[in-house]
């Protein structure tokens, strides 16, 4: 079953964005894991990634109209 914006669990995204509390820059790679573990308004309409060992698990947004592709076609997250 597709998760937010049509993602899957194991999808590869792209950070859109800098997001200094958690240090990820711009271009980091994450992997979609499954749903928004945080209650929190928008919840539907974000998947939790995990970014990496230092940085641990982030519920971001799933842009799917506007979300970039990395060069293997990979579809790209945006973290708020």
């Amino acid at each position: 079953m597709p998760l937010a914006g049509g993602f899957q669990k194991g999808d590869q995204v792209q950070s859109l964005m800098d997001h200094a509390v958690h240090h990820i820059v711009k271009g980091n790679v994450g992997t979609v894991v499954g749903w928004c573990r945080t209650e929190c308004a928008n919840k539907l309409e974000r998947v939790c990634v995990d970014v990496g060992a230092g940085k641990g698990m982030l519920n971001v947004l799933a842009k799917s109209p506007t979300r970039g592709r990395l060069p293997e076609g990979r579809p790209s997250a945006e973290s708020d």
